[in-house]
């Protein structure tokens, strides 16, 4: 028999086909599988580790936006006695 039926995931009426659903890793492009993976959405743990430390040294960050009005920024908050 052919591969499982696309709409169905049924290979027949009583086995159920496993969820191979893949993703590429974001840090080195690798397909991986996402179900019952411990480091998704990363393939190893190497990949998150890599990660976390583009994190912590600062090479990514999350800006403002660039087109940010400055008159809706929070004004500081007087200093409590």
């Amino acid at each position: 028999m052919a591969g499982p039926n696309p709409v169905t995931g049924y290979r027949d009426r009583h086995m159920k086909v496993e969820d191979t659903r893949m993703v590429r890793c974001p840090g080195c492009g690798k397909p991986t599988r996402y179900e019952g993976n411990p480091y998704r959405p990363f393939c190893s743990h190497r990949c998150k580790m890599v990660d976390l430390e583009g994190w912590l040294s600062g090479r990514y960050r999350v800006s403002s936006p660039l087109d940010a009005d400055p008159s809706l920024e929070s004004e500081p908050s007087p200093e409590r006695s």
